[in-house]
């Protein structure tokens, strides 16, 4: 091919990638990366924009089964496929330029939206990429349980971070929970001693030293009241609303508490309850997993297979899933 020619296809690649809404910061970064790739695998690009022309025109789940299939036959254009998947900068994650590239509406959603949006109907998609398994912010959020669960254990004190909690930390968190919500009420700790209603009326309350009460059943009342401060707020789950309901009146049992810890963390073939949050939160259509280890490397999540992820741990106020 022609040196006018290899560089007519050149620049109309990148005009395409200006259409995406990237930012400034983050197409200069790709451009000047894109172009050292291209320098050493020039028939490689050339294919590869033909690859780009031919899908783009197609709906993204065509196109991404077309992309997964180029990369695991190896076909012409499949090491710059490759090598745009594994491209990350900034806000920019892996997998997300080859997605906006593989559909001619696909728009980037920049920090403030969800990774792709498509412009013709409106889908919103977030593009993930998974490396024993993938993160999402929500943690500190007070518009999702877990969010909300794990600011009251901080500030009871059975749990010392917001935004850093392992496995084991996050399950005892947990347990920690349930028995707020089991233990025994009607103790306040004053003056250094932890005291329990012996009577109340409408004129007074009357309290007793309890010298033997350990101090958890206090911390617990602090774990009670700091969620019920959000009850009829956020977008709290009815099964949390339902169990921090002050006016419930039936008693609240030991299996409820450990199925919805299920649900939390999404044992048994159950949508972890934050992850089906965060999904509805960002009105996303579906997330597209990109998982560079596997033959097929990119996989379309939609709402029905969240089931497929459980909840692992906190780090860097991320919540991460992994595949069970």
């Amino acid at each position: 091919m022609s040196r006018d020619s290899f560089t007519k296809k050149k620049n109309d690649f990148f005009s395409y990638l200006k259409t995406k809404n990237l930012t400034q910061k983050v197409y200069r970064r790709f451009y000047s990366d894109f172009l050292v790739h291209i320098k050493e695998n020039r028939e490689d690009f050339l294919s590869f924009y033909d690859f780009i022309n031919r899908v783009s025109e197609f709906n993204l789940d065509k196109s991404v089964d077309k992309l997964n299939y180029l990369i695991k036959r190896k076909r012409k254009g499949y090491v710059t496929a490759v090598f745009v998947s594994d491209w990350s900068f900034s806000y920019v994650g892996a997998g997300e330029i080859i997605c906006l590239l593989i559909n001619s509406e696909a728009t980037s959603g920049r920090k403030r939206l969800p990774d792709i949006i498509i412009r013709k109907d409106d889908k919103k998609i977030e593009i993930k990429s998974y490396s024993g398994g993938f993160r999402l912010t929500e943690s500190t959020s007070f518009f999702t349980d877990l969010g909300t669960i794990i600011q009251a254990l901080v500030q009871g004190g059975f749990l010392n971070s917001l935004t850093e909690i392992n496995n084991n930390e996050l399950r005892k968190g947990l347990r920690h929970f349930g028995e707020a919500f089991l233990c025994k009420r009607g103790f306040i700790e004053l003056q250094g001693e932890i005291w329990k209603i012996e009577s109340k009326s409408k004129e007074q309350i009357v309290f007793t030293k309890s010298p033997d009460t350990e101090i958890e059943i206090v911390k617990y009342s602090m774990v009670r009241n700091s969620l019920r401060n959000w009850l009829g707020r956020g977008t709290l789950s009815i099964q949390l609303s339902n169990i921090i309901d002050p006016n419930r009146k039936n008693k609240i049992s030991k299996k409820e508490i450990q199925e919805y810890v299920k649900n939390i963390l999404g044992y048994n073939e159950r949508i972890p309850i934050p992850l089906e949050q965060y999904f509805h939160l960002c009105s996303l259509n579906y997330m597209i997993i990109y998982d560079r280890t596997l033959d097929n490397p990119f996989a379309i999540i939609k709402e029905e297979n969240l089931k497929d992820f459980k909840l692992e741990r906190i780090t860097q106020a991320k919540v991460t899933y992994t595949r069970i």
